[in-house]
């Protein structure tokens, strides 16, 4: 479960003190989420904030049998062990230095190669060039942001092979509409797929915690549509190859 970018990249500037790329950034509600995360602790408890879902509100999901099986685990440890292998002083160079190791061989990679592959596609990505890859890791932060603007460095490289408007172009992801989803047409199928019937063909999940997490999403209190997405992915793979 990782942070969206949009919250990650003020994040690093928030932390490292500079106020005001971070009010360019986000929005008055990110940035009191920004603040709040702020306050957690060390880069690690500050990037555990910006997941989905924290060690504790996991643990808060479990059955007794879960919580025996992971023990002390927390994927906050996990984090700040990988941080503790990062040379970089930078604030932002720290965060990429995770992601490098988390989110683009976990999610990333893994993602683009199963899509492509499953259409017949071959993807390159050049940026990983481990020579390219090694020299941008050596760059400081501010090369990489500059007053608000992401990849600066590189749309400056290419600043006379593209247009303007191409440059300027705001990131787009592809990004399912998953609380449209959740909330018209598989609003049924999820609280079938997430019933305490179902949760227990594994007892993995505490189903009252499960059910007070949809109950929270549906009546409006909270958005749970990400967490409600993992679990209906979850239970629809074990479902599938393991149980």
């Amino acid at each position: 479960m990782y942070p969206s970018p949009r919250i990650a990249k003020p994040l690093a500037a928030y932390t490292a003190g500079h106020r005001d790329l971070a009010a360019q950034s986000a929005s008055p509600g990110d940035f009191d989420r920004l603040a709040g995360i702020a306050g957690r602790g060390d880069e690690a408890a500050q990037r555990m904030g910006l997941y989905l879902i924290d060690d504790d509100q996991k643990r808060g999901l479990y059955s007794p049998r879960m919580a025996d099986a992971v023990g002390d685990a927390r994927t906050e440890d996990v984090i700040r062990d990988i941080l503790d292998g990062c040379r970089s002083t930078d604030p932002l160079n720290r965060a990429l230095y995770l992601d490098q190791e988390t989110l683009l061989p976990d999610q990333v990679l893994p993602f683009v190669d199963r899509l492509s592959m499953a259409h017949s596609v071959e993807v390159r990505p050049p940026f990983l060039d481990h020579r390219l890859a090694e020299f941008a890791a050596t760059l400081p932060g501010s090369m990489k942001i500059r007053g608000g603007r992401v990849k600066h460095i590189l749309k400056e490289a290419v600043r006379d092979l593209l247009p303007p408007e191409l440059l300027a172009r705001p990131k787009e992801g592809f990004i399912m509409p998953i609380n449209e989803w959740l909330l018209g047409k598989l609003k049924t199928y999820v609280q079938a797929t997430l019933a305490p019937n179902r949760l227990g063909r594994h007892g993995l999940f505490r189903p009252a915690a499960i059910q007070a997490l949809l109950e929270e999403h549906y009546s409006g209190v909270a958005n749970r549509g990400n967490q409600i997405w993992n679990l209906l992915m979850f239970q629809l793979w074990w479902e599938r190859y393991v149980g």
